[in-house]
């Protein structure tokens, strides 16, 4: 990890291990700690089905809520194998950054 990740909480690491398992268009919309929550929405317009179900569970995740509306059903029905994998990894194991 870099001397950035030193200033993140446990539950902030596991969240970008968790992010760099998914869609690598959504990674850069967090940065140290934070999220570019307005730009991610914006680029939400133009992501795939699967990379927009990704940024709602994620943003599910790091806010604690369902404002994004991530339901989990879709996301069942239309992720890839590995993509649920992140998602049940969660499941199994929730936590909140």
């Amino acid at each position: 990890m870099s001397a950035v990740a030193t200033e993140l909480s446990n539950a902030q690491i596991e969240f970008y291990d968790l992010l760099n398992q998914g869609p690598p268009q959504i990674v850069n919309y967090w940065n140290e700690g934070h999220c570019r929550t307005g730009e991610l929405l914006e680029a939400m317009n133009f992501l795939s089905r699967s990379e927009k179900l990704m940024a709602e569970f994620y943003l599910m995740v790091w806010y604690g809520n369902q404002k994004q509306g991530f339901d989990l059903t879709e996301a069942c029905s239309v992720l890839d194998q590995n993509n649920r994998e992140i998602i049940a990894s969660w499941v199994k194991n929730p936590f909140w950054p």
